[in-house]
């Protein structure tokens, strides 16, 4: 499983909810920048590491909408915008796919307002995926330094298949 895959996913489910006007990605010190209707996604991977045969990935989810300049809309904003999270990490959590991952059922969910100088309010959901990890250093294609322009895992497999024939006439 590669982090796009993941991105993929969290993003088809986010486009997919009727609520969600907007879906983006990065550091959310750039959520200031921004300036949308509607319920905001914002998303971005804030550790990734390994452990035994997983690759964990840490994600935080920022589920936003503007706020009043009075407040008056607090309580709708962070009730709203608690639900959509709920929506979309209980779609993610239940995702039956062709992508191998895990989803331990927990995550951390804090309100968020008056974080950004920015008029958004609502909540981030911080969780994490675990993946299969082989530590295979053939998984992304690297050409090699040869003129055939076979990648690793190409010569690792003509390799394999050379050698196990090898061994039937020994």
């Amino acid at each position: 499983m590669t982090l796009n895959q993941i991105f993929t996913i969290i993003e088809t489910y986010a486009n997919a909810h009727s609520s969600i006007n907007t879906v983006l990605f990065g550091a959310d010190s750039d959520i200031d920048n921004t300036d949308v209707d509607g319920v905001l996604m914002w998303y971005d991977v804030s550790t990734a590491n390994t452990d035994g045969t997983q690759l964990n990935y840490n994600f935080d989810l920022y589920f936003l909408d503007v706020l009043n300049p009075d407040n008056s809309n607090l309580k709708d904003v962070l009730s709203d915008t608690l639900q959509v999270g709920l929506d979309i990490v209980a779609n993610i959590y239940n995702y039956d796919g062709t992508v191998e991952f895990d989803i331990p059922k927990k995550a951390q969910i804090q309100p968020v307002s008056h974080k950004y100088t920015s008029d958004y309010a609502g909540h981030s959901f911080s969780f994490t995926i675990n993946a299969p990890y082989e530590y295979n250093q053939c998984q992304i294609p690297v050409k090699t330094s040869t003129s055939t322009g076979l990648t690793w895992a190409t010569w690792t497999d003509n390799w394999n298949t050379l050698n196990n024939n090898w061994n039937t006439y020994l």
